[in-house]
């Protein structure tokens, strides 16, 4: 709303020395009001200071919007920060600036390609790996995002590193992105010869989803062979529903939507209904046939899952938005109406991000 709290932040003043990128200065004060002054900053000359961050050491919970400077230093710069913290509030203050609009998605992706081998914190370079791969998947201009190969590099490169969890995290990230020749080559070798069952599931239903696999049904048979246990049964759902044909879709589509299947084997079936290559094959407009019944005939936490997987994310488009509309004019249960609207919410703001990624 429109109240006004105080708030104590600290503004840092960071400078590139010795090839780190390192707090120079740091002023600390209670915001208080609509705006806040800096008299020590007033008469400072910008050339002397190479980057301003906002809250620095993280002293309050705020949404930041670095300035035209700071931020192009930032996407030159960030594998030199010195400081983890202020590395990963630098991270999140662009993250949240590409959801935002203000930063683009090509240049978010640029950034994590740069900083991400230089990221010591694997919960941080977990996090913001996925990012990068959903903003190449949602907020990123489709024809830019077809043409780049920035990401997979990166990914690729990570995902051969010696350091077997940062391997893990890359290969993971890898395999929820469109692939290229060399990145089919690494998980062909991870589906061949890993140890690591949960690595072999994932290579086989991204190469399922890519069309890489002649017979997807006997590669998983033989992948149940070597691991023939709950997760491994769930996961060969996963790699049949990611074949990126019209039939195959179709038939997963119908299988969720009937409602006889686990949880356990819906959320396996959805992950695989959504991998890259299927958009395509995937009903737009049918939705909104079928999510009345959906939400009526199974109880709340399936048809939430069912629901929020089936809602067409995948058509980021004007048309798409006005079929969700027209579909929240209905006399709808408060929560199905809640769940449409933040879905439609998601994809207002990719349409929004795409055209400022493509502008």
């Amino acid at each position: 709303g429109d109240t006004l709290r105080t708030h104590r932040v600290a503004v840092g003043l960071y400078n590139l020395q010795d090839g780190q990128v390192v707090r120079t200065d740091r002023i600390e004060m209670d915001v208080d009001g609509s705006s806040t002054e800096i008299p020590e900053l007033v008469g400072r000359q910008l050339a002397d200071i190479d980057f301003l961050l906002p809250n620095d050491d993280d002293l309050t919970y705020c949404l930041i919007e670095l300035d035209a400077g700071s931020l192009q230093f930032l996407l030159d710069n960030i594998d030199k920060f010195a400081d983890p913290m202020a590395r990963t509030l630098c991270w999140s203050t662009a993250w949240e600036m590409t959801r935002a609009g203000t930063m683009r998605a090509r240049d978010f992706i640029q950034l994590v390609a740069r900083g991400m081998q230089a990221e010591t914190e694997l919960a941080v370079l977990e996090r913001i790996v996925l990012q990068a791969s959903s903003a190449l998947k949602n907020y990123a201009d489709p024809r830019w995002a077809a043409q780049s190969t920035l990401l997979a590099d990166a990914l690729l490169d990570g995902a051969r590193s010696s350091d077997a969890q940062r391997s893990i995290i890359c290969t993971q990230a890898l395999v929820k992105i469109r692939l290229h020749d060399s990145a089919r080559d690494y998980l062909r070798g991870v589906l061949e010869s890993s140890e690591d069952a949960g690595l072999r599931w994932s290579a086989l239903a991204a190469l399922a989803a890519d069309g890489a696999i002649e017979d997807v049904p006997a590669a998983a048979d033989a992948q149940l062979e070597r691991d023939n246990s709950a997760t491994g049964y769930y996961s060969s759902l996963r790699a049949r529903a990611a074949v990126a044909t019209a039939e195959n879709k179709r038939a997963v589509w119908e299988e969720i939507v009937a409602g006889n299947l686990t949880n356990r084997e819906l959320t396996s079936k959805l992950e695989g209904l959504l991998y890259p290559h299927g958009d395509a094959f995937l009903p737009t407009a049918e939705f909104f046939d079928i999510a009345e019944k959906v939400w009526a005939s199974q109880s709340s936490e399936v048809a939430l899952t069912t629901v929020t997987g089936l809602f067409p994310s995948w058509d980021i488009t004007r048309k798409g938005l006005d079929r969700a509309d027209a579909f929240l004019q209905k006399d709808l249960p408060g929560g199905l109406r809640r769940t449409v609207t933040e879905q439609r919410d998601r994809v207002a703001r990719a349409l929004r991000n795409r055209q400022v990624d493509a502008g």
